[in-house]
């Protein structure tokens, strides 16, 4: 029985032997590279923190950016005319006559978005536009928004000041918010003109 345990033993080391019996070069690990948060931070690098002026960008992306400001005049022509019947509404409900000329204001400047947009439009559809008549729309996208929201927030200032009626109240605090809300999506390729419209209107 001794002969026997002995025997079955020595077997039992060869068979583990043989199964780690495996190749050297398995059990070496290749190079491993860490990367720091440094190197991931250059890779992603955007050109803004490069201190690179903003006005550099590629003629495709600059019309893109510009183009998608101009995009869909029919929302703006619908929030337009929404606040210009708002600002009606509170000059009949109060019976200010302060609130008169800001509804005035609101449709004039209003309309003059609705169709410098539709112009827009037009030209780019025709392809009459230029890299030079780009940076020019541009320039006129932020004069028209930026005097729709000194409008506005004068309108508001107005109707909070001027009434103690709390239905104006409500009209001109949710219209001018819902309008500088929607303006968010317009926007994104251009954020510092919402921030100034909401300065303007909101400040």
């Amino acid at each position: 029985s001794s002969l026997n345990f002995r025997r079955n033993s020595r077997s039992s080391r060869l068979r583990q032997r043989c199964a780690n019996d495996v190749p050297s070069e398995r059990l070496h690990l290749g190079t491993v590279i860490v990367r720091t948060e440094q190197d991931a931070c250059a890779r992603m690098q955007l050109a803004s923190q490069n201190g690179e002026d903003e006005r550099k960008l590629s003629p495709a992306i600059q019309a893109a950016l510009v183009d998608s400001l101009f995009q869909d005049p029919g929302p703006m022509f619908a929030g337009a005319l929404c606040a210009a019947i708002a600002a009606v509404m509170t000059a009949i409900k109060s019976g200010d006559v302060n609130l008169w000329p800001c509804a005035a204001m609101l449709i004039i400047a209003g309309a003059f978005r609705s169709l410098d947009m539709r112009h827009y439009r037009s030209l780019c559809d025709s392809g009459r536009l230029t890299q030079t008549a780009v940076e020019r729309w541009e320039i006129r996208y932020q004069a028209g928004a930026m005097i729709y929201a000194l409008v506005l927030g004068v309108w508001c200032v107005v109707a909070l000041v001027d009434n103690s009626d709390p239905v104006v109240h409500l009209i001109a605090i949710t219209v001018t918010l819902c309008y500088m809300s929607a303006g968010t999506g317009r926007t994104y390729g251009r954020p510092w003109i919402f921030h100034v419209q909401i300065l303007l209107a909101c400040g």
